[in-house]
């Protein structure tokens, strides 16, 4: 890009990433494409959006040159050979970039923002970063993050588009240097990278954020995650990048899928996410699915099938994941889980010519026979975009009303096989026996869902102390997300999808951490509804503890 200060102008040259020489990179988003500005491109007028077009008025010198790579100009959009060959090396094209800009664009309340990072950053300096993290792992308010400036400020900064976009995912995973660009405020990225972590080790009950803002936190703080992955050469699982992929944003659907080649350029994954923008979106999903189950060898991918009935409408098979409906329920597999309900035993897969019928080994453990009600009224208030903080008028009435009616489901069942006191059963499944880590839940729980359970029965008169339920909350709050507590014919407790219905199967797929729930069809194959947690039944116990025999799905 050429210096001045009248009208923008650039010149194009031709280089091979890893030979590239000294040049920066750009990550932003396009805005709205019909909004559109000129400028001079190889001496021709050229339209770029509104935000590019201010990206460039403040990236651009006064005295010198700027040597700048910007999708929107260097690739012609309107050529899919080119815009699937230069999407083949984006990742290398930023990963050899000196430096990586982030523009947010140059909304006053950016200094706003950069201010309220520098000041946690302040008080992190101060005292011991663990000592910080855990005298405020609950909010107290006598913090810096006390003062509503400063949430407000960091709600603003995390619910920009960028923070959602997909291909920030790559553009910032594999830069070796990256900065943001708020106006002309800079903020580098590892402050905010720090501060966020520090942010996130509090309770989340503390964010009086909208849905954007919270998103937004949680993919910058996954974004983060990877670019140290990268760093220490750890892979990324392509379903993992998929799965977080998902929640992002991005014009053409093809591309949450794309934007990952970078990312997972290990994986022998990596011919299904290879651009190819002739290919329709069901084609690529269905690649990438078929690619998961038979390159890898596993069945992780059947973790993220979410809406079976919406992929048998779009003509595909119901273990296909539809990606971009996967952003409501936590897949037990995207944690880290002590789970392996399948023992010992090995994936048995076989798929149909036609690539629309797995035929899975596995072994029937019991059929629904009863369906609670779902999912939870707070989970499903602060998925639709509601208030995170919490309010006992909104949160309470609605949660009591619910953990009675599954409190009376759970008691047909009681006592449990496992010979387990009631009280640990019920606790145990509304959380799915995890931390919201995916660790397996400390009996320290017990202490804090009972206090959890008396406040939402009105036994507790004053204040909700979220110290006291705030661990079992944070647990309960992910794993019940979208989900409904059953019961099977043989005396098991589920939690299961919400889409369960009585009649389905609760059965064991060899080879898969988590039991899943199909349904029969009329041409006796199966429907894949989706994984379930069974109590007392996670660790290979069903393959001993249920006598049926083993048995060959036909899910299509």
């Amino acid at each position: 890009m050429r210096s001045g200060h009248d009208e923008i102008s650039c010149m194009l040259e031709q280089r091979i990433p890893e030979d590239a020489g000294d040049y920066e990179a750009l990550s932003y988003t396009w805005g709205d494409p019909t909004e559109k500005r000129p400028i001079k491109c190889c001496n021709k007028p050229f339209l770029v959006t509104e935000n590019l077009f201010s990206a460039l008025r403040h990236l651009r010198y006064a005295d010198r040159g700027r040597v700048l790579w910007i999708d929107a100009i260097c690739i012609n959009q309107e050529s899919i050979p080119e815009r699937n060959q230069q999407v083949g090396i984006m990742g290398d094209i930023y990963k050899s970039a000196r430096e990586v800009t982030i523009w947010l664009g140059e909304d006053e309340q950016g200094n706003d923002a950069v201010d309220a990072v520098d000041r946690i950053l302040q008080e992190l300096s101060v005292i011991d970063r663990e000592e910080w993290i855990n005298r405020y792992s609950v909010p107290n308010y006598d913090d810096s993050l006390g003062d509503p400036q400063i949430w407000r400020s960091l709600e603003w900064l995390f619910g920009l588009p960028w923070f959602r976009r997909v291909w920030v995912l790559q553009e910032a995973a594999l830069a070796s240097s990256a900065i943001f660009m708020l106006g002309q405020q800079t903020l580098p990225w590892k402050n905010l990278g720090f501060a966020a972590v520090a942010i996130a080790r509090r309770a989340f009950r503390g964010w009086a954020g909208v849905k954007e803002s919270l998103l937004g936190f949680e993919m910058f703080i996954l974004m983060d995650n990877y670019r140290e992955r990268l760093v220490q050469g750890v892979e990324i699982d392509a379903v993992d990048a998929v799965w977080l992929a998902s929640q992002c944003n991005a014009t053409d659907p093809r591309d949450k899928v794309f934007a990952l080649g970078g990312i997972v350029r290990k994986s022998n994954t990596l011919d299904a996410v290879r651009a190819d923008y002739n290919a329709s979106y069901e084609e690529v999903l269905r690649n990438v699915a078929t690619a998961c189950l038979l390159k890898q060898k596993s069945l992780t991918i059947l973790s993220y099938v979410m809406t079976p009935a919406k992929a048998t409408q779009r003509g595909l098979p119901s273990w296909v994941p539809l990606w971009e409906f996967c952003g409501g329920r936590h897949p037990f597999t995207s944690a880290k889980t002590p789970f392996k309900a399948s023992g010992q035993s090995q994936i048995k897969l076989a798929m149909s010519d036609s690539c629309d019928a797995l035929q899975i080994s596995g072994r029937v453990i019991g059929i629904l026979n009863e369906v609670g009600e779902g999912p939870d009224p707070s989970t499903a208030a602060s998925q639709a975009g509601g208030s995170l903080r919490f309010d006992t008028d909104d949160l309470l009435d609605p949660r009591r009303d619910w953990l009675i009616k599954n409190w009376k489901l759970a008691s047909k069942v009681l006592p449990y096989h496992t010979l387990e006191d009631d009280i640990d059963v019920f606790w145990r499944t509304l959380c799915c026996d995890m931390m919201p880590s995916g660790e397996e839940a400390p009996y320290e729980y017990r202490e804090s869902f009972l206090y959890y359970w008396e406040t939402h029965m009105g036994l507790n008169r004053s204040k909700p102390d979220l110290s006291k339920f705030g661990k079992f909350d944070g647990a309960s709050q992910k794993w019940d997300r979208d989900r409904i507590i059953a019961t099977t014919d043989n005396g098991s407790l589920v939690m299961g999808p919400p889409e369960s219905c009585c009649g389905d199967v609760v059965c064991i797929l060899f080879g898969s951490d988590f039991p899943s729930i199909v349904r029969q069809t009329a041409d006796d194959a199966f429907q894949l509804i989706g994984e379930c947690y069974v109590h007392g039944l996670m660790k290979g116990e069903a393959l001993e503890r249920v006598e049926t025999e083993d048995f060959v799905f036909n899910i299509k």
